[in-house]
């Protein structure tokens, strides 16, 4: 059975093909469409993930319209089940708490088999997703798309704020409540005025620098947004009777609060990679697949699942005039980790792109992280990023406890660089933030083996098994996935080379 799955009109649209149980092609329509966040009907996204074929079934998560439901069945799905469905049945193993925190709801879910019961739910606007999308907004960025720039502002602050914090979000072993006071969920400003007496005022424009009082404003509000979490947790495996915890949602990706669940809370901790309201797609076919089949889906363990342009790239070379050297892919590798070591910056496009928002060696930026100032260069000449924001460094899995500090149960959200954890050496300065911590890929070989070597190779020749790991995109747009986009990007930047496929490009 062939079942597509779709969800648009929230922040983030996307479609995925459901095959026998198994994720054949996911995708976002931001990476066909080039609108970061596209929240439009995924059109592109669908004619992808179909592959010219008609499904058997569509499964739309959420309440919208959908257009050209003559080709199938068509079956609808609440958008918060569809996001606990997205984790839970990715899930490897078939008994889990699950929790989902979002802008929308915040829920507990129990999971078993192919069964999810809902335990407890707070709805908009009693969210932890309102909460950091008001402080995410006082700080001058745009709630959901700003998210992880308040996490990295973070690092840079004291949590002095704590308790005047407390006075908007009350916190208990039972769980969490917002003082409605201090919130203005339906006005122009997510925060009240009395917020604002409480803090004083707002950023009028996204925080540039780090600023003292806005760090600390931001350490504050993730010290109570772990305290909060963690309460969840608790409460998620209890009702479960397992030590096995799911996180969906937007917020799901806090990696400082992932580290701490894990460090203090004894658990396998498992988030799909489209964990926010993108992968409800997923989570539609899912449900559709148990209303059918009566049987569970098969876990979802590689995000490779997006569009590969190896046919594609020989013709776009060829037609756009582009000096290019193809190469074997021993050659190519080799030649890219010594441009590495030598100090240059390489745009890797290889393979299937990403499903979620990691860049996780398909569609990357590397760079060489023993470098201190491979930071500032990299923000600032090739993202055009804030500069107190950090970069993500991918280890040899077989080496990575040499260089962070690695979590018990924590394999896929490392896999997936889900998770900020403490550094161990200084030997890889523009890959460690201001705190002394960073949110690595562990890699091992069979997760991508052409990006796995390109790591092996950096490592022969530096005896340092880690890059530099950033998204392939620019400040504002979504993370490239044509050839066509690439190449634009590598363009407009100062990057040294260019992989594209088994072809290099470079600068002058």
């Amino acid at each position: 059975m062939r079942i597509a799955g779709a969800t648009w009109g929230h922040p983030v649209s996307s479609a995925v093909l459901l095959e026998e149980g198994k994720v054949k092609r996911a995708a976002a329509e931001e990476r066909f469409s080039g609108v970061k966040r596209d929240p439009s009907f995924p059109r592109r996204a669908l004619d992808f993930v179909k592959g010219g074929k008609t499904p058997d079934l569509y499964a739309v998560a959420g309440e919208q319209p959908f257009h050209g439901a003559e080709e199938g069945r068509v079956r609808k799905y609440p958008l918060l089940p569809s996001m606990a469905a997205a984790s839970f049945f990715s899930f490897p193993f078939k008994r889990a708490g699950v929790l989902v925190v979002d802008y929308k709801f915040t829920a507990i879910f129990k999971g078993e088999g192919n069964r999810l019961e809902l335990v407890e739910r707070w709805d908009f606007p009693n969210t932890l997703g309102l909460f950091c999308a008001a402080i995410t907004q006082y700080l001058g960025f745009s709630p959901g798309e700003g998210d992880y720039k308040v996490m990295g502002l973070a690092g840079y602050g004291r949590p002095r704020l704590v308790e005047e914090l407390e006075k908007a979000i009350e916190i208990s072993s039972t769980g969490y409540s917002l003082n409605r006071d201090f919130f203005s969920p339906r006005g122009r400003f997510l925060f009240s005025e009395k917020f604002v007496s409480l803090l004083g005022e707002p950023s009028n424009r996204p925080v540039e620098k780090a600023i003292p009082r806005f760090a600390d404003i931001a350490a504050s509000a993730q010290v109570l947004f772990e305290r909060a979490l963690l309460s969840l947790a608790a409460k998620a495996l209890e009702s479960a009777s397992s030590r096995n915890l799911v996180l969906a949602g937007s917020q799901a990706l806090n990696g400082a609060a992932n580290y701490r669940m894990l460090r203090e809370m004894n658990l396998n901790l498992y988030i799909q990679p489209e964990a926010g309201a993108g992968g409800a797609s997923l989570g539609a076919a899912y449900l559709a697949w148990v209303e059918e089949t009566s049987r569970r889906p098969q876990p979802l363990l590689s995000p490779f699942l997006g569009k590969e342009y190896s046919e594609e790239v020989r013709d776009f070379i060829s037609s756009h005039g582009i000096k290019a050297r193809e190469m074997e892919e021993e050659e190519l590798l080799e030649r890219a980790a010594e441009a590495l070591a030598a100090g240059k910056v390489v745009g890797w496009f290889q393979g299937r792109f990403e499903w979620g928002p990691r860049a996780l060696g398909a569609r990357s930026i590397l760079a060489d992280p023993r470098r201190a100032d491979m930071k500032d260069v990299v923000n600032l000449k090739i993202k055009r990023r804030e500069p107190f924001r950090p970069f993500a460094p991918t280890v040899l899995e077989e080496r990575a406890e040499e260089f962070f500090e690695m979590p018990e149960g924590g394999l896929w959200p490392l896999r997936f660089m889900q998770m900020v954890v403490p550094v161990r050496t200084e030997l890889i300065p523009a890959a460690t933030h201001v705190d002394g911590t960073a949110r690595p890929q562990s890699l091992p070989r069979d997760f991508n083996p052409g990006f796995y070597l390109l790591l092996k190779n950096f490592a022969r020749s530096t005896g340092i098994p880690v890059l530099l790991n950033t998204s392939f995109n620019l400040k504002g747009k979504p993370i490239v996935a044509s050839p066509e986009q690439a190449y634009s990007t590598f363009l407009e930047t100062e990057m040294d080379l260019l992989v594209l496929e088994n072809f290099l490009v470079e600068k002058g």
